[in-house]
């Protein structure tokens, strides 16, 4: 067959990998080059969600793998990623119960992973000892709530030459409700009605909402009941701050009340446990008069940015499960948040 001096081939353009599934002996492979650690080295895959987590177990020792996804909402990502670890370090030196990240060989933190997408960042980090314990009582409570306020007081007084991106209104809200109209158009009308008219007065509002400490600051960003675990003891140590960012502090007072009425029927909710977690919180710092009144405007955000999040995370993750059952239960939960705001009691005394 001619070609006409081209060059015939049977292959087609290699479609483009938009993540990558990590082998954990290749992980093993990389921890054993990277780090002292002692044998025998175990690792299994933890989780894969936004990142890719992998349980490292060195002879009675473990450690978490962080293998950062690259198809992150903020940018550049490995400054982003720098400042994370900078100030987990600095409230390590504090002495707040946070994970931490373990230096390399060279005193590096972070590494470079080559995979099929890209470069992928990746660090180890210290394990959190102990369980998740949701609904937590009322002196883990007030524990949880104490380390929060600990970790904002500490936080204003922390500096890096990296850059960490904003949590303000436009990636709390503007952009999370425009993509799930943008999903859900023609198909849910009355739905985004409801969102809009949510969404609009509190996007109008957050144009005045402070931004200097202390109700602005650092916040952790993803401060639900899952990402701390408690020993035996009573211990607690916070994990998992792939999100904190330059916020407003309520936000972080918001998430854990949001994960409460997220996860337990509303006739389980007791007022007693958002209580005992602020009661600790202010037990350390009381919280301005207009914070107070925007963490219940907090919960509802956030429910929004989750269900974008979800939107985001489809095509790596799967549409199939955003089916019309999904965004029954979605629209439902938001629904009983703005509810729930009207026979919130909040003690701030």
């Amino acid at each position: 067959m001619r070609t006409h001096g081209k060059k015939h081939t049977s292959s087609s353009k290699p479609i483009r990998v938009m993540r990558s599934l990590l082998d954990p002996k290749g992980i093993k492979k990389l921890i054993r080059k990277n780090y002292d650690l002692p044998e025998p080295i175990q690792c299994e895959t933890l989780c894969i969600n936004d990142n890719d987590h992998f349980l490292i177990k060195a002879a009675n020792q473990r450690y978490v793998f962080r293998v950062v996804l690259r198809d992150k909402p903020w940018k550049p990502r490995k400054k982003n990623f720098r400042f994370e670890l900078d100030w987990l370090q600095f409230l390590k030196k504090q002495g707040l119960p946070v994970v931490f990240p373990i230096p390399r060989k060279n005193q590096d933190f972070i590494g470079t992973l080559h995979a099929h997408e890209g470069k992928r960042y990746w660090a180890l980090f210290s394990f959190a000892d102990g369980e998740v314990q949701s609904p937590m009582d009322a002196t883990q409570s007030r524990l949880f709530g104490q380390t929060v306020a600990r970790i904002h007081q500490a936080s204003d007084q922390f500096s890096s030459q990296y850059s960490r991106y904003r949590a303000d209104k436009d990636f709390l809200l503007k952009t999370p409700v425009q993509r799930i109209c943008d999903y859900l158009k023609d198909e849910r009308p009355a739905d985004l009605d409801y969102l809009q008219n949510l969404a609009n007065p509190l996007l109008k509002q957050m144009d005045s909402l402070p931004t200097n400490p202390p109700g602005f600051g650092i916040i952790c960003g993803d401060l639900h009941a899952g990402n701390c675990h408690f020993a035996s003891d009573h211990q607690v140590t916070l994990f998992d701050f792939d999100m904190c960012a330059y916020g407003w502090r309520a936000y972080d007072l918001a998430v854990p009340l949001w994960s409460l009425l997220r996860n337990i029927p509303e006739e389980d909710i007791k007022d007693s446990w958002h209580a005992f977690f602020l009661e600790g919180y202010c037990s350390i710092r009381v919280p301005d008069s207009w914070e107070q009144e925007w963490i219940i405007h907090f919960v509802k955000i956030r429910q929004m940015y989750l269900m974008a999040a979800h939107i985001r995370q489809a095509d790596q993750l799967g549409h199939g499960n955003l089916s019309p059952d999904y965004w029954d239960a979605q629209f439902m939960i938001l629904k009983k948040m703005e509810g729930f705001e009207k026979r919130l009691s909040l003690s701030f005394q």
